[in-house]
């Protein structure tokens, strides 16, 4: 898994580990539990969370650590349609739809995890983007915020 990470990124995972902030298996657990969020199985346990079915379009995944007790969680935004009518693209393939949805995964550094039915979401219209980065641009600020309080509630 090490290698697949960005150069920065397994800098962060080798001195945490060596600094034994995350012991090897604890990495390891992250790492599945991450992989699973991601994945369509909870994607699907997700959508049990939202009033309509969705289907996810350019989602976009975060994993933010922070708060006391320390939480690992996914943040994900992404373009949100109930049906394939309700979908747009343009000429190179990039598709959207008219809402935006941020989903925020359970606890993946809890001891056990409930297979993904808990996601928090926010739901909202799309404006004139067409790119998912966009949006999680606009919401750094909000992150920054919530970061600093050490409350995830800050995200809703």
């Amino acid at each position: 898994l090490i290698g697949r990470l960005s150069a920065q990124l397994q800098e962060v995972v080798s001195t945490s580990l060596a600094s034994g902030l995350f012991d090897r298996g604890m990495f390891d657990l992250l790492a599945e539990r991450v992989a699973m969020a991601v994945g369509s199985c909870t994607a699907k346990a997700a959508a049990a969370s939202l009033p309509v079915v969705p289907k996810l379009l350019q989602p976009l995944h975060l994993v933010v650590g922070m708060g006391r007790p320390f939480e690992i969680r996914l943040l994900t935004h992404a373009f949100v349609a109930q049906s394939e009518d309700d979908i747009q693209s343009d000429k190179d393939g990039t598709k959207w739809a008219a809402f935006v949805v941020r989903l925020l995964s359970p606890v993946l550094n809890a001891p056990t995890v409930d297979g993904g039915s808990n996601f928090r979401y926010v739901m909202r219209l799309a404006t004139e983007e067409n790119s998912i980065g966009e949006y999680q641009r606009r919401d750094m600020d909000l992150l920054y915020r919530a970061m600093q309080s050490g409350q995830w509630s800050a995200l809703f």
